[in-house]
């Protein structure tokens, strides 16, 4: 029997005798934890806490643009503010460092204890470097505002730096990621350039891919035309080359030493070590947690997100439909009803490829240019909708293609 429908039997038996709201304990203050919340935050079955390592909420899709120079403030806001219209919310800024599935227990590290009578971990992933030397120390990431505010910061100081002689970037990674902030890095660095009255010609932008071309998921005709994008940009793609090592002031692409200070990593996350801390999880796939088809992957114990071996797993929009998933099941349990399992939708994908022009697809079909550019930003809308409240979403959305340089003589000049 699936834990799932082994617990839901044991539920069922006892809801007539036992009334008591149950405490369900969400771990992880993105798409997936941010969006089960809020869908089951008013049902008066469930007494409800998110647990957050973060008060900030990262909206992940707009941490390329805020680190090349557009506004902090659609891409990193308050929990709290995500909760203001669900009260009933608990929000805790903990780290989780451990659970026992017997006792029906979390541990943090800071030695509090939260029990739960259901549990959902979505823990989000962590950057793996491969055991690449030197990368990381010396490389960059965007998967924090912390980490997209040191980027920018660190382009503009280099570009004033060493703008009138040549200035080179590297971008590790042919995802969606790495394409998204290597158009936008080389429109940055020009903008920078032309604001300070530097050569705007000798700025290189270099994106790297391991595989055989930039956004495997795409049929190789969309790939094409994405690269070709990328290269009309200025943007060199060095597909079918791994990066050996990292120095100070060099990286080794293949065979070949490229002179710069500026490395973006991409390319390479691992799941959360709590997973691998915890016997009571099984590692399947790619290090994703193996759960049954209704995203139970321990007694009383879901798992949602990137953290699950589920297809999809990895995109903001499959967290949201976890999320929504599990909402809606926990009021058929609370019912007394049987779950559905859960099941897969393939998504819709929309890259931007700098200004005005994005790379949209659903199965086979590939979308280009203004239209998928469109697209895009009613994307982003809908992916505000599903975390935050209908003001300040809208809000948000308004904002997100704002300019925000951290250089007065940028903002004098810009426009």
């Amino acid at each position: 029997m699936h834990l799932c429908v082994a617990v839901i039997e044991s539920l069922r038996m006892k809801k007539t005798t036992d009334n008591a709201p149950r405490k369900l304990v969400v771990v992880g203050g993105g798409f997936a934890g941010i969006s089960l919340v809020r869908h089951l935050a008013s049902d008066p079955h469930y007494q409800v806490t998110l647990i957050s390592d973060s008060d900030h909420f990262r909206y992940y899709p707009l941490l390329y643009s805020t680190a090349t120079g557009h506004t902090r403030v659609a891409a990193s806001f308050p929990v709290r503010s995500l909760l203001a219209d669900r009260p009933e919310v608990a929000f805790v800024q903990a780290r989780l460092k451990r659970i026992d599935t017997e006792k029906h227990v979390m541990y943090a590290e800071d030695g509090s204890e939260y029990p739960y009578d259901t549990a959902a971990l979505a823990l989000g992933m962590v950057t793996n470097y491969f055991n690449i030397p030197g990368l990381k120390e010396h490389s960059f990431g965007t998967k924090s505002i912390e980490q997209a505010l040191q980027l920018r910061r660190h382009l503009h100081s280099e570009m004033l730096k060493h703008g009138k002689h040549g200035y080179a970037c590297v971008v590790v990674g042919g995802g969606p990621t790495g394409v998204e902030l290597s158009a936008a890095m080389m429109a940055y660095l020009r903008r920078v350039a032309r604001r300070h009255g530097l050569p705007q010609d000798k700025m290189k932008v270099y994106l790297v891919e391991s595989g055989p071309r930039v956004l495997r998921f795409l049929p190789e005709s969309g790939s094409a035309r994405v690269a070709r994008r990328l290269q009309k940009l200025g943007v060199t793609v060095m597909a079918g080359n791994v990066v050996a090592a990292q120095t100070a002031d060099s990286v080794t692409v293949g065979s070949k030493e490229i002179s710069t200070n500026t490395v973006v990593w991409t390319a390479g996350v691992s799941n959360n070590p709590l997973y691998a801390d915890n016997a009571c999880f099984t590692v399947g796939e790619r290090g994703r947690i193996k759960a049954d088809p209704y995203l139970m992957a321990a007694p009383d114990v879901y798992v949602l997100g990137d953290n699950v071996a589920t297809p999809y797993a990895g995109l903001a929009e499959t967290a949201v439909s976890n999320g929504k998933y599990l909402a809606k099941q926990l009021y058929r349990i609370a019912d007394g009803k049987h779950a559905h399992p859960y099941h897969p939708h393939n998504p819709i994908s929309v890259v931007p490829v700098g200004d005005g022009w994005a790379v949209a697809s659903y199965r086979r079909l590939v979308l280009t240019g203004r239209l998928a550019s469109w697209l895009r930003h009613v994307a982003d809308l809908i992916g505000f909708l599903d975390v935050a409240p209908l003001p300040m979403a809208v809000s948000l959305w308004l904002t997100d293609h704002t300019v925000e340089d951290d250089c007065p003589d940028c903002r004098r000049r810009g426009h």
